[in-house]
């Protein structure tokens, strides 16, 4: 197997990885700091920073990783069920390679303000059956396009998640930015309200008596992955016209 570059937690800022063939070029995770590092021109079989860990914590920041063959740019994978990891994934260039991101297991990461486009296959996949807060990002001038059409949120060629595979999680896209470092898009992505079981199942009939659920999914509705959010929802019908308001907590 080819070699890793750098292996270890902590800090890991300012390094220059170009030219070489490699296994992964950052290898870390948990509460590591890993910024202003520029990994390029490299022949990467795996991953370009790989991060494993459990719970908050760990920064990617200022990293440029453009053009390592078949590697992810960013892997990042939880490992405990019960506190998912969700590091913090900013400001970063990451061009030109297999996979820009790739979540798996139990990985939350909140990803924003970065440039994520030319993947040759996707920009970001999502392998786990959590949404992805991937709110503010820059995803090339072709993806850009595809989101500007409306009918969010969709299928984009570029991003997989429950719109490829029933079973993962959505990746909540909203706010892209119009260009790299530019202003995010304020157009409002549809949401859907569904009547469900207490399985969160859609169901249409109800018996006298039986307790109703809702639920709601609605991308614009999420402002902050790491806050606690509230939603109403006026409730009529053809019968009752005055509305009944339902306060949903997250």
């Amino acid at each position: 197997s080819y070699p890793r570059g750098i292996s270890g937690q902590g800090t890991i800022t300012n390094n220059t990885i170009s030219n070489n063939t490699l296994n992964t070029a950052i290898q870390s995770g948990g509460t590591a700091i890993i910024s202003g590092n520029a990994i390029t021109g490299n022949n990467i079989s795996y991953y370009g920073i790989s991060l494993s860990g459990s719970g908050q914590g760990g920064t990617v920041n200022g990293n440029t990783i453009t053009n390592n063959g078949n590697a992810s740019g960013i892997y990042i994978s939880g490992n405990d069920i019960n506190a998912l990891y969700s590091p913090v994934i900013r400001d970063n260039t990451i061009t030109g390679n297999r996979y820009g991101i790739y979540t798996n297991s139990y990985a939350t990461p909140r990803v924003s303000g970065n440039n994520i486009y030319g993947s040759t296959s996707y920009d970001y996949y999502n392998n786990t059956v959590y949404e992805q807060d991937a709110k503010g990002n820059y995803w090339g001038a072709d993806v850009t396009a595809e989101m500007n059409a409306g009918g969010n949120p969709k299928n984009i060629s570029k991003i997989y998640d429950f719109f490829d595979n029933n079973t993962r999680g959505m990746v909540n896209y909203a706010r892209w930015l119009s260009e790299e470092g530019g202003t995010p898009n304020e157009t409002p992505v549809t949401g859907t309200v569904n009547f469900t079981d207490s399985s969160y199942i859609p169901k249409f009939n109800y018996q006298s008596g039986e307790s109703a659920f809702i639920e709601v999914v609605d991308a614009d509705a999420d402002l902050d992955a790491g806050v606690q959010d509230t939603l109403a929802v006026e409730l009529t019908s053809s019968t009752e016209t005055t509305p009944e308001v339902i306060t949903l907590t997250e």
